[in-house]
């Protein structure tokens, strides 16, 4: 499934559907996270799985993809949270690179635990990329890391944990061999000044927003 990807939509805002259109008709797998699915809804898109307890759901939505869509239905007092079965049960399904949206929203709690999420399933070699209409986050390791981006682009890091000998290379305000501490927010809003910059570190964790995203 090297060139296939999946999407998780979650249950958070999404303000103009219409931006994904191309990234839901192209996706191999589409899994819904609950209320994820009142997104899809308002165009009928088609989804593979609706998971969840159901508990923020439309009426109109569920009556729908419950004859377009397998359900598996889960208790509401569960271990785990609706965006993390869902991408468990794509992760099952043996895909290795995930877009989630949906994932930013009121609710603070929420967003920051879809950005956990990131650290689980990077730790299982599984590629996932958080995005909406301005932002891209994904997380890398240490390691030699390609941005595939555009000239001018801005792209901030965020330290989730130190960052040992840190290089940037191809960017407006470049970096080497510098070490970062978590909670330094030394490395917002750089700039994209080579068509395929490098973000090089020995050992860490770096958030990775791309701001600005083209739709292609």
């Amino acid at each position: 499934m090297q060139n296939k990807y999946a999407v998780c939509v979650v249950n958070g805002q999404i303000d103009d559907i219409g931006f994904y259109d191309k990234l839901l008709k192209n996706s191999s797998l589409t899994v819904c996270a609950d209320g994820g699915a009142n997104f899809l809804f308002e165009k009928k898109y088609k989804i593979d799985f609706l998971v969840g307890d159901m508990d923020s759901i439309s009426n109109d939505a569920l009556e729908y993809y419950q004859n377009n869509s397998k359900i598996i239905k889960y208790p509401a007092d569960k271990d785990y949270t609706d965006s993390k079965i869902a991408l468990d049960l794509i992760i099952e399904k043996g895909f290795n690179k995930i877009y989630v949206i949906g994932a930013f929203g009121d609710r603070a709690d929420h967003f920051l635990s879809n950005i956990n999420l990131l650290v689980y399933t990077k730790d299982l070699g599984i590629e996932v990329k958080i995005i909406n209409k301005i932002n891209e986050i994904s997380l890398l390791y240490s390691g030699e890391n390609t941005i595939y981006s555009y000239i001018n682009q801005t792209v901030s890091f965020v330290p989730i944990s130190d960052i040992k000998n840190l290089s940037l290379v191809g960017f407006r305000y470049p970096l080497t061999n510098k070490n970062v501490c978590m909670g330094e927010n030394l490395l917002n809003s750089n700039v994209v000044i080579d068509k395929q910059p490098k973000v090089t570190f020995d050992s860490g964790k770096l958030l990775c927003v791309k701001i600005n995203l083209k739709n292609n």
